[in-house]
C-alpha cells in the first residue's frame, strides 16, 4: 500500500487479519449489508466475520469502508483501560513518580472515556492481537492526561489527552506487522510506509469516527518536533497544536520510562539533549518530578568500543555538517531540497552543540580508561553516545525520505546521509550485533540510493 493513499479505500489485508484473529475470542459481526463499488452484495447484515469473507473482501473495491460495516460484542471498555493503566503503574516506578498526585485523577478520566464505532472495533482488536498497540496507547494516554493536568488544563480539556493517547497508533494496524515490528534494517520504502501510521491514525479518527478536529490533528503530530526535524510534515513550533505538543512528549516518554534501568535519566536526556525539539513548558513540568538517580552500567560496557563509537560519531557529524553547509551554498538544489538543506544544517549544528556540551568527546579523546571507574560516569557516557547515535540515524533517514530526486538524477544529500549513519567497527557492541549491522550496511551500499536506506525500525 502506498504511503500517500488512504488506507480505507479498500479492505486493508493487515487490519482484516487482525480483525479475523479477534473473532477467535470476540464476536465481530456485520452491521449492514456489504456491497462492492459496482453494487454487488458481498455479505449480509447481522452475520459474523469469518475467514470465508477474506478473499472476497480483499479482491473488491468496497462501496463503504469495511470498518464502518462491522461491530464487536464484548469489546474493550473503559474499565479495561483503567485496569491496564493500573497494571502499568504497578509495574513501573518511574511512571508512578511521573504521575504522582495526578494519578487518581488521570485514572478517573481514563475511566470516563467513551468507546464506540470504529475506534472501539480497532482498539478491541489491538487488545488481543499481541501487537502491544493497546498497552502502548494506554501508557501514552496516562502520561498525556497527567501532563495536561500538571499544566493546569481543566479536566474536561485534559480528557482529550486520553482519547488522543489511547488511539494515536491505531494506524499501525494498516501496516504489515512484519515490517512494523522488524528488528532488521528497513528499506527506505518500508520506512516511508512505517512513518505513514500517524497520518493513517488521524484520517481514521476524522473520516471514520467523527472526533473533533483537534484530536485528529494532535494524533497526526505525535512524531513531529518543534524544530522541524520530525515527521510526517516536518512542522515547526508555531504550527504544532497544544494537544499535539503534549502527545509528542508523552509518546517519547512512553518508550523510555518502562524500558530499562536508568529510565528517568534516559528520558531527561532525550528531552533536553537538543534544546528546541520538545515543548519547554511540557518538559519543564515533567522533568521537575523525574530524577537522574542511580545509573546502571551495561553488562557489555566496553571502554575501547565506546571510545571508537563516540569518535566515529563525532567525525561523522562534523563531516555531515560540512557537507550540508556546502549544499546550502549551492544553487543546484531543487526548491524542496534547498529547504531541506537549511533545516538539516540547523539540526546538524544543534546536534554538534549538544554533543560538545556533554563533554563526552573531550573525555574520550584521552586514553585514561580510569575515568570510568565511577559507574555513574560510565553509564551516563554510554547513554549520551547511544542517544546521539540514534539522533544522527534518525536525521539520516528523515533526510533520505525528503530528498527525493527525479529518476536517474544523483542524490545531492548522499554524503550527508552516509556520514550521519555511522557504521559499527568490528568489536563494537556485541559481536552478533556488530556483524548484523555490518551486513545490513554492506547491503545498503549494493542498492540504488533511490530505493534503499538501511535503518532500524525504531519510531521514537
Amino acid at each position: 500500500m502506498s504511503a500517500d493513499r488512504s488506507p480505507f479505500e479498500e479492505a486493508n489485508p493487515h487490519c482484516l487479519n487482525s480483525l479475523l484473529r479477534t473473532t477467535e475470542t470476540k464476536a465481530v459481526v456485520t452491521l449492514e449489508d456489504i456491497y462492492d463499488a459496482k453494487g454487488v452484495k458481498l455479505w449480509a447484515a447481522d452475520q459474523p466475520l469469518t475467514l470465508n469473507m477474506q478473499e472476497r473482501l480483499l479482491s473488491r473495491t468496497l462501496r463503504k469502508p469495511l470498518e464502518l460495516c462491522l461491530s464487536v460484542a464484548d469489546g474493550v471498555t473503559a474499565t479495561d483501560v483503567v485496569r491496564q493503566a493500573r497494571r502499568l503503574l504497578d509495574e513501573h516506578a518511574p511512571l508512578r513518580k511521573l504521575l504522582g498526585e495526578q494519578a487518581e485523577q488521570a485514572l478517573a478520566l481514563l475511566g470516563e472515556v467513551k468507546l464506540a464505532g470504529v475506534p472501539h472495533l480497532l482498539l478491541t482488536a489491538s487488545s488481543v492481537d499481541g501487537s502491544g498497540t493497546f498497552e502502548h496507547g494506554v501508557l501514552v494516554a496516562l502520561i498525556g492526561v497527567a501532563s495536561a493536568l500538571r499544566l493546569g488544563w481543566p479536566p474536561a480539556d485534559a480528557a482529550a489527552g486520553v482519547v488522543a493517547g489511547l488511539l494515536h497508533d491505531l494506524g499501525e494496524m494498516y501496516i504489515d506487522p512484519g515490517t512494523l515490528r522488524s528488528t532488521a534494517e528497513l528499506s527506505l520504502d518500508e520506512w516511508r510506509i512505517v512513518t505513514a501510521h500517524a497520518g493513517f491514525s488521524a484520517t481514521l479518527l476524522s473520516e471514520l469516527a467523527g472526533y473533533p478536529p483537534a484530536i485528529g490533528l494532535a494524533v497526526a503530530e505525535h512524531h513531529e518536533r518543534l524544530d522541524g526535524s520530525g515527521y510526517p510534515a516536518g512542522k515547526l513550533e508555531d504550527g504544532i497544536s497544544e494537544l499535539g505538543r503534549i502527545l509528542i512528549v508523552a509518546d517519547v516518554l512512553s518508550t523510555m520510562l518502562p524500558a530499562r534501568d536508568s529510565a528517568e535519566a534516559g528520558a531527561l536526556l532525550a528531552m533536553r539533549l537538543v534544546p528546541g525539539q520538545f515543548p519547554r513548558d511540557v518538559v519543564s513540568v515533567l522533568a521537575g518530578v523525574l530524577t537522574v538517580g542511580h545509573s546502571a552500567v551495561p553488562e557489555s560496557f566496553d571502554v575501547a568500543a565506546l571510545r571508537r563509537t563516540a569518535l566515529d560519531l563525532h567525525r561523522g557529524l562534523q563531516k555531515a555538517t560540512a557537507e550540508v553547509i556546502h549544499l546550502c551554498d549551492t544553487s543546484a538544489l531543487l526548491a524542496h531540497q534547498a529547504v531541506l538543506a537549511t533545516n538539516a544544517r540547523a539540526t546538524c549544528l544543534a546536534l554538534q552543540r549538544a554533543l560538545d556540551s556533554t563533554g563526552v568527546i573531550a573525555l574520550l579523546e584521552g586514553n585514561d580508561d580510569g575515568v570510568f571507574d565511577d559507574p555513574a560516569a560510565a553509564a551516563e557516557t554510554n547513554m549520551v553516545i547511544n542517544e546521539i547515535k540514534w539522533r544522527m540515524r534518525n536525521l539520516s533517514r528523515q533526510i533520505a525520505l525528503k530528498a527525493a530526486t527525479r529518476e536517474g538524477m544523483p542524490n545531492p544529500f548522499k554524503a550527508v546521509i552516509n556520514n550521519l549513519y555511522v557504521r559499527p567497527r568490528p568489536g563494537a557492541a556485541s559481536r552478533g550485533q556488530a556483524q548484523a549491522e555490518a551486513e545490513a550496511n554492506d547491503a545498503w551500499h549494493s542498492q540504488s540510493h533511490h530505493s534503499v536506506l538501511s535503518i532500524p525500525a525504531r519510531t521514537r
